[in-house]
Parts: structure tokens; sequence; C-alpha cells
């Protein structure tokens, strides 16, 4: 459900939606590559929180991988200090 729709139905149940959560690790400078954990979770009623549910693990190192992971790192980090 797109987030405008949590402030527009302040008056109903708004149902649970899982976050999709991308993780990439460099795990070795030279050649520089990474792995990947691609996850959702799942809503526990008794508990009332969320678990990981059918987690993914990519578990193969891959140069292509490690380059695209320093990227987006070094993206953030010019748009957080960089003066605009």
């Amino acid at each position: 459900m797109p987030r405008a729709e949590h402030f527009t139905r302040k008056d109903k149940e708004v149902p649970w939606e899982s976050p999709h959560t991308i993780c990439c690790s460099v795990v070795n400078p030279e050649p520089r590559e990474a792995v990947t954990i691609d996850s959702f979770y799942a809503f526990d009623d008794g508990t009332k929180e969320g678990a990981f549910h059918g987690a993914k693990v990519f578990n193969k190192r891959a140069t292509d991988m490690g380059a695209t992971t320093t990227e987006w790192a070094l993206g953030h980090y010019r748009d957080m200090f960089t003066d605009l």
C-alpha cells in the first residue's frame, strides 16, 4: 500500500505489509566481491512482531556485486556529504 494511504485512512485499520530488505556485503577487498541476502518478514499475531520469512541467501561471491555495492555506497556518501 502506498504510504499516502496510511495518512488518509486514519479512521480505518491499515493492513500490515511486509518490508523487503536487500543486504549486500563486501566480503573481500581484492578482488572486491560481495554476497547478498534478500528477505521479507512475517507478522506474528501472538507477539505482534515481525520476523524473517522467506530469506534468500546468495552466498556466491561475485565481483559484479562488489562493484555495484561500492558504487551504491559512494552514491549515498555523495548525497550525505556534498553541499547542495
